[in-house]
């Protein structure tokens, strides 16, 4: 297995990220230190609903609060839902 510098990860997430979104599926990305919080990245990945970034606390890691925001995200179907495909998994 090849190991990546922690900025190669960060790059390879992200660009999966924009790879999901891409091809017209939504994105549910969960990830304690890459996930971005704000920003023009942030905002490039959420800018038309598609996307939801949870960036938990790494000593707590996901909580039932981000559950229910994933249960509501996958609940709803908009525009742009890219037809309720599902994605690659381990994005």
């Amino acid at each position: 297995m090849q190991h990546l510098s922690s900025t190669a990860a960060a790059e390879a997430k992200l660009a999966a990220a924009r790879q999901v979104l891409a091809r017209g599926w939504r994105l549910v990305w969960t990830d304690d230190v890459e996930v971005p919080t704000g920003g023009p990245v942030h905002d490039e990945l959420t800018k038309d609903g598609r996307a939801l970034l949870i960036a938990p606390s790494p000593r707590e890691g996901l909580r039932p609060d981000h559950m229910d925001a994933i249960e509501g995200f996958v609940a709803t179907r908009g525009a742009g839902s890219g037809g309720g495909r599902p994605g690659p998994e381990g994005v």
